[in-house]
């Protein structure tokens, strides 16, 4: 053994020793003093990052940026580490990993800006990237900084694109965009299915603001569907320097929006309770922009229903036996399929499900409430 590593050792010895005498004593030892290579290292010693911030510069919505971040291993060992964020929006590769003792890791850190698309054109964003690391002395993390400015050609609100309507029922509809002052048109490259894009207007003189004007597609599907309208902002042919650094390239931007579509009819609740030989009735009550609706079939889950077309169209059902409590279940599930003529005499199926409840079990669940529109 070396002269000054048994010094180390042997202090260290002497502390311990001492902190039991006094400990033992009721006197507290109010200081732990660490002298030679039982002192543990401090992070500088162990791990040396390239940057403390990582800037992506100027970055379009929906635009990636990537940096990259070295990790110098400076221990004599084998060094575990773990990238982590803040939000969503970042990602490393790799996250995670082990460096050899005196070795550099590269780590790609991607940035894919998110926005609402409202507020200023430019903006800045600021995230956290965290990398903990482990080694046999040490376990500890350092904080990289994460900035960039996010250049936004197009901004609308949000809620103007979460569009209602009737199912059968063509409804015009007409989302705002405000364009960035780099911006001279945009054009639409496509949209969803249940969308027609009539047209986009002329920007306003004032505002500098478009319209898209279109109308939804009517179907048989109802329910909230999510889509996309793809659109391509085209520069300002302009010579000034700064309006050019943002406007080099045509910018592609995907407008996200939801389309909410009703059921054409509704029903009625009478049916939700029955008892043995009494019927229950149900009628499907057309919409206002409907001119009928008429139930064609239903089927149950149990045949020991009867299930038959009233002169109004609505759905008779009639249990035609006692039912036992012990062997029978409290609700039946049916399935129904519903005629709806719209006012244009524009005709669809539709089918729903329903639940027939005992007298004894009067709580609807979920299921029931989402189907009784």
């Amino acid at each position: 053994m070396k002269p000054k590593q048994s010094m180390g050792i042997a202090v260290n010895r002497f502390f311990e020793i001492l902190s039991v005498v006094l400990g033992s004593a009721g006197v507290s030892l109010l200081c732990v003093f660490w002298w030679g290579p039982g002192s543990p290292p401090s992070v500088e010693q162990v791990l040396a990052l390239n940057t403390k911030t990582l800037d992506f510069g100027l970055l379009s919505i929906q635009q990636p940026g990537a940096q990259t971040l070295e990790i110098t291993n400076r221990s004599g060992e084998p060094m575990d580490f773990r990238i982590e964020f803040d939000c969503n929006c970042t990602t490393a590769t790799p996250p995670t990993g082990q460096i050899a003792a005196g070795q550099i890791q590269t780590v790609d850190v991607t940035f894919l800006p998110v926005a609402t698309n409202q507020g200023n054109a430019i903006s800045s964003a600021s995230h956290e990237c965290i990398v903990n690391f482990r080694t046999s002395q040490l376990v500890a993390s350092q904080a990289v900084e994460l900035v960039a400015s996010l250049y936004t050609p197009v901004l609308w609100d949000s809620a103007r694109a979460k569009l209602r309507s009737e199912a059968l029922l063509d409804a015009p509809f007409q989302i705002d965009l405000t364009l960035a002052s780099d911006v001279e048109r945009i054009e639409v490259i496509s949209s969803p299915e249940f969308l027609e894009i009539d047209e986009v207007s002329a920007p306003h003189p004032t505002f500098h603001a478009v319209s898209l004007r279109g109308t939804t597609r009517s179907g048989t599907e109802v329910g909230t569907k999510e889509g996309k309208i793809v659109l391509r902002a085209f520069p300002v042919h302009s010579v000034d320097h700064d309006a050019a650094d943002l406007s080099v390239f045509t910018q592609t931007i995907h407008l996200s929006l939801t389309h909410t579509t009703t059921r054409p009819f509704r029903l009625s609740r009478s049916m939700l309770e029955s008892e043995p030989g009494i019927p229950s009735r149900l009628a499907a009550i057309p919409s206002p922009h409907m001119q009928s609706a008429q139930i064609q079939s239903a089927t149950c889950s149990d045949d020991s229903w009867e299930l038959s077309i009233g002169d109004s169209g609505e759905l008779v059902a009639t249990p035609q036996v006692m039912l036992d409590d012990e062997q029978s279940d409290p609700a039946v599930y049916c399935k129904l399929k519903v005629l709806c003529v719209h006012l244009d005499s524009h005709s669809e199926i539709f089918e729903c499900h329903i639940t027939l409840y005992r007298k004894e079990e009067v709580t609807p669940t979920p299921r029931e409430s989402e189907t009784l529109n």
